[in-house]
């Protein structure tokens, strides 16, 4: 979650072949497209999403609803 947006990528491959693996967790490309390309942000409402979504806090909206609600 606090790695630079240029390591981002090797960290992503590591994931997904995790994922992929044994307990088969599929991968929104989607979303996941949409993430990377607000990685950067100075609030890092993705990062703060993705840590929900991940320990089980307040379900984490998507990139898009986030987007507009911090645009309000």
């Amino acid at each position: 979650l606090k790695c630079h947006r240029d390591d981002l990528f090797d960290h992503l491959r590591q994931a997904i072949s995790l994922a992929a693996g044994a307990e088969a967790v599929p991968v929104n490309y989607g979303q996941l497209l949409r993430d990377i390309q607000h990685w950067d942000t100075d609030d890092a409402w993705v990062q703060r999403n993705w840590a929900r979504a991940f320990w089980g806090g307040q379900a984490a909206g998507s990139v898009s609803e986030q987007y507009a609600s911090e645009q309000k």
